[in-house]
């Protein structure tokens, strides 16, 4: 499951300019933002009716259904139920990522669908403005890929069109492209030629659509079956492979490698390549790697809580909803404002004998290295234990997200109860006068009359943008931001 996040750029810059060190405590605040309206899986984010404010897309308790919960400034969010409908009656929707993928400016919402011998099915549920002023989005025609596919597909721009491309396996074990165009409900597939000797890709994946040799080009990155990565670099236009990186340390037939993030950890202007592993199918042991400067690191990161019981990372065989197997997954985001991006994760532990399982959401830290395990980065993580966000047990997926728009990353959590999902959402309390950078980038595609009977047409998700920019710190050292949205 995929939470696609439209403001990823903007979680990576926002404290570059101003660093701080403070700290942060969460308070639930879910009856005042949700109401009533608090059952559902965290799926997206995106501006779904184009008011300049962040809905949040849901897959209802039965896996059949999208929801939507529409932002409104200032007050409770406004749940519009049903907003997608799968006729599948064996099926469940496993992720959903809105955009534009007809070209018309206004939001689509592609949902996949996991069937019970584990293969996908894709749909795509257009959606269109009923009326001038721009106030009614109704889905108005679905279309779907010819073919199935082995696992969710990524979404990509593979042609620079600016309207959304597929890339993925289909169910004969075949990499292809699914390329849309403008006006056009549908997808062509195009065959791709790999270089003899590649593996197959990794089933979960975690690919990415994402500049890798800071051209401020999007470039394709691939995992593997192999544990090693594929970078095939936008080389005029044409995503090209260029090499692979082996996994090294991690690459063990028993290792289980979770899902790959992409960040400026070290605060240096690049991006850096994290990968929490287990060394076990249960992670017993779970560990953070990351790559810079073109060599694996273990980070010194300890899973000890203050009460000596030990956590590691949730496996997906213990964190699944209607079948479908979450993998280990870490959120990127600067929570604290001190100009380092940290980390979201789920964590889990058996604790003492006589304890029943338990998970919860943990934030770690991006602290500065005092060992010499991680000089090369300069940096590692530390588990914050006592955050504020003890009380939400059970989570199936957690993200960032600025719930009020002031530019302080917030947290909503999904939980499994005993009774289906619980949303929580949980509000960082961090108080200070700092400044920030937020940056949206829409796709600025134009269809039609762009202006509308004189409003301007808002845009919507693109994938693969890079976000850059110089700056002098207060010292009069030059600084250079870095983000990308993943």
């Amino acid at each position: 499951m995929s939470v696609k996040n439209i403001f990823t750029a903007f979680y990576l810059l926002n404290s570059l300019l101003c660093g701080c060190s403070c700290n942060a405590q969460f308070t639930d605040i879910t009856d005042e933002v949700f109401g009533k309206s608090k059952d559902g899986i965290l799926a997206a984010f995106g501006d779904f009716n184009a008011d300049k404010q962040t809905d949040i897309f849901l897959i209802s308790p039965t896996g059949k259904n999208v929801d939507i919960l529409l932002a409104v400034a200032n007050k409770q969010y406004v749940r519009v139920a049903g907003v997608v409908t799968i006729a599948d009656t064996t099926g469940n929707i496993s992720s959903v990522v809105p955009g534009d993928y007809d070209g018309d400016l206004y939001m689509d919402i592609l949902v996949t669908i996991m069937d019970n011998t584990g293969l996908y099915t894709v749909e795509v549920h257009y959606g269109y403005y009923m009326d001038l002023d721009r106030n009614s989005l109704q889905i108005v025609a679905v279309s779907n890929l010819t073919e199935k596919l082995q696992d969710e597909p990524l979404v990509l721009d593979m042609n620079g069109d600016f309207i959304p491309d597929l890339f993925g396996v289909n169910q004969r074990g075949q990499r292809q492209y699914w390329v849309a165009a403008s006006n056009k409900r549908n997808f062509t597939s195009v065959n791709i030629t790999t270089p003899a000797g590649l593996s197959a890709i990794r089933n979960p994946h975690s690919n990415a659509f994402i500049d890798l040799n800071y051209d401020l080009s999007a470039d394709l990155f691939v995992t593997t079956s192999n544990g090693s990565f594929e970078y095939w670099l936008n080389k005029d236009g044409e995503l090209t492979y260029t090499r692979t990186v082996r996994a090294g340390a991690f690459s063990g037939s028993q290792m289980l490698i979770g899902q790959s993030v992409f960040g400026d950890f070290g605060g240096r202007g690049e991006m850096e390549h994290l990968v929490p592993v287990c060394s076990d199918s249960n992670c017993g042991n779970s560990q953070i790697f990351v790559l810079t400067d073109e060599k694996w690191i273990k980070l010194p990161v300890s899973f000890k809580d203050n009460n000596g019981v030990i956590w590691g990372f949730k496996p997906p065989t213990k964190n699944s909803y209607n079948n479908i197997k979450l993998p280990v997954s870490l959120r990127v985001g600067d929570y604290d404002h001190d100009g380092f991006p940290d980390l979201l994760a789920i964590l889990y532990s058996s604790g003492r004998e006589s304890e029943v399982l338990q998970s919860r959401v943990f934030l770690l830290n991006n602290i500065p290295c005092t060992s010499e395990e991680c000089q090369a980065l300069g940096r590692t993580f530390q588990v914050q234990w006592t955050l504020g966000l003890g009380d939400v047990n059970s989570p199936l997926v957690a993200a960032f997200f600025d719930i009020y728009q002031e530019g302080h990353l917030d947290i909503i959590v999904s939980s499994q109860t005993t009774s289906g999902v619980r949303l929580y959402a949980l509000k960082n309390g961090l108080d200070l006068d700092a400044c920030f950078i937020k940056v949206m980038v829409l796709t600025g595609q134009c269809y039609g009359n762009c202006t509308n009977g004189g409003k301007a047409s808002y845009g919507v998700n693109q994938p693969g943008p890079t976000i850059e920019y110089y700056s002098t710190r207060p010292d009069g050292t030059p600084e250079r931001g870095l983000g990308e949205g993943v």
